[in-house]
């Protein structure tokens, strides 16, 4: 997708609206979600997942809070989005979660399917630092951005070993 970083993104947002069915269209799992469950206690979700060829890269994007929360009566200063789950054959797996000013990115990855992780989220920090550095001067001008607080991504491979 060619262009420069805020006409691309816009693109993105629209390409997003309108392939979005809206509110009240019941996604698959909701009407199948008892299928789903009775095929994952039988196994035959995790054969699947090892064997399908379909889904290489998951991106999965929660809003969080933009008050700040409280445990146990102490402030929580922030939040790391983890996914747990069969990922099968998944060769990237993104959580991003913004919480309060800032927004977390983190990646599970298989090394093997994925030698160049280092190098991945290399070019990730750096998209989302300009995206930040876009969004603060969008804030300078007046516009408030979501998000705009901050960017760390960290991917961990099966092992645990970090790349950043």
């Amino acid at each position: 997708m060619g262009g420069d970083r805020g006409t691309r993104i816009q693109r993105v947002t629209e390409q997003v609206r309108r392939r979005h069915p809206g509110p009240g269209v019941r996604p698959p799992v909701a009407l199948f979600g008892g299928l789903f469950r009775a095929a994952a206690a039988l196994g035959f979700y995790r054969w699947y997942m090892s064997r399908q060829h379909r889904v290489h890269t998951v991106v999965s994007y929660v809003a969080g809070p933009v008050e700040t929360m409280r445990l146990g009566g102490r402030a929580v200063r922030s939040i790391i989005p983890v996914g747990v789950s069969e990922t099968g054959n998944i060769t990237v797996a993104f959580q991003a979660f913004s919480y309060r000013d800032t927004v977390i990115v983190s990646a599970v990855a298989d090394p093997d399917a994925c030698p160049e992780l280092d190098d991945l989220m290399r070019v990730l920090r750096d998209e989302l630092a300009a995206t930040e550095a876009m969004s603060r001067a969008e804030l300078r001008g007046g516009r408030a951005v979501a998000g705009a607080g901050g960017w760390s991504p960290v991917a961990t491979d099966p092992q645990g070993t970090e790349h950043s």
